[in-house]
């Protein structure tokens, strides 16, 4: 897949490449794929932004399996605990879950789509990818292309409501 580092314009340009060199199916799974991995990266960093050291944002992100587990998760490290939908919009959180499932049918063998309907959700994925991006730097300051900040030290528990031992 595509390096994060090669940021949002270069990616799509390659995206774009595939499609004109008939790879559309390859096109399709590289952007769902991207898209899966920008909100995989900025969900770690509100956690880690919640107080969780990076080690166990790691293993709290490997739980949040699939774009279901990543929308479910939103909500809860969400500084003001917006369900995903509520920060990108329905329809851009709609054209992703749809995404999702057409890749899971083509990975899985289920179902081959015609190369111009790979056509139009690459597309309608390139405009939801800049919602994200322009979103997310928007909403959070951080929008999953740039490095990830790190936490070493856990800085939960600042205010504990309950005994600490």
């Amino acid at each position: 897949m595509y390096p994060i580092h090669f940021g949002p314009e270069k990616t799509a340009r390659r995206i774009r490449r595939l499609m004109e060199n008939d790879f559309h199916a390859e096109a399709f799974i590289a952007s769902i794929f991207l898209i899966e991995r920008l909100l995989r990266r900025t969900l770690r960093q509100l956690i880690i932004s919640a107080g969780f050291k990076s080690k166990i944002a790691d293993k709290l992100i490997r739980r949040a399996s699939g774009l279901n587990g990543i929308q479910e998760a939103w909500e809860i490290y969400d500084p003001q605990h917006r369900k995903l939908k509520d920060i990108l919009g329905n329809e851009a959180v709609k054209t992703i879950n749809e995404a999702g499932e057409k890749r899971n049918q083509l990975v899985h063998g289920q179902r081959v789509f015609k190369p111009g309907d790979y056509e139009t959700e690459v597309n309608k994925l390139l405009d939801v990818l800049q919602v994200i991006t322009d979103t997310f730097e928007k909403h959070y300051g951080y929008n999953g292309w740039e490095k990830a900040r790190r936490r070493n030290k856990s800085v939960l528990h600042t205010d504990p409501k309950v005994k600490k031992s």
